[in-house]
């Protein structure tokens, strides 16, 4: 009579895999198993141990870049310190966002970086005719409050366009120290 043994190693295998058997005939002598090695199949050939291991990596790559992640906080600047601060960037806002409603890529461009290329140009005069041709002509901006994302400080308005009173643009900064437009988010409600 064959009996079979389970070890802990089975239960990582799914049903269906043949288990480790241990021959033993039922005598009144010392019970002697023996091994078939034939029965076990081989581990780095199952298919479902190959899944478990690539599961087990992703998730521990998944957890540790997420634990050295770079993380960028929020903060409000003081409202003193952010007039202050838009007081120093203000010509630079307002020479950007004429040179996006004039369509004047240079004007536009002027303090960010020089690396733009063609490409870049072509997509802001697109973006800029479509936008201009929704909302109309430029007509003000309104400082609403600055932030410090992180290394970088972005100054948010409420700008008035003449078929869209409600626009909201966040101007960032490559440093609080640094007058360089990061970049640029429009947004209308």
């Amino acid at each position: 009579m064959k009996r079979y043994f389970y070890t802990l190693w089975h239960l990582f295998y799914p049903a269906g895999i043949e288990p480790l058997r241990v021959n033993q005939t039922r005598s009144d002598s010392n019970v002697q198993p023996t091994y078939s090695a034939g029965d076990v199949p081989a581990k780095e050939n199952d298919p479902m141990m190959k899944k478990f291991v690539l599961t087990v990596l992703i998730v521990l790559a998944t957890l540790t870049l997420t634990a050295c992640a770079p993380r960028t906080t929020t903060k409000p600047v003081s409202p003193k310190e952010g007039e202050a601060y838009a007081a120093e960037v203000d010509e630079i806002v307002e020479n950007m966002i004429v040179g996006f409603c004039e369509n004047d890529f240079a004007k536009y461009t002027h303090d960010m970086p020089k690396r733009l290329g063609k490409a870049y140009e072509a997509s802001i005069r697109q973006f800029a005719d479509e936008v201009i041709g929704e909302w109309g002509a430029y007509q003000g901006k309104t400082l609403d409050h600055v932030e410090d994302r992180g290394t970088r400080r972005a100054v948010i308005y409420a700008l008035v366009f003449e078929n869209q009173p409600d626009v909201t643009l966040s101007v960032t900064f490559k440093s609080s120290k640094s007058h360089v437009i990061w970049g640029t988010n429009w947004a209308s409600e």
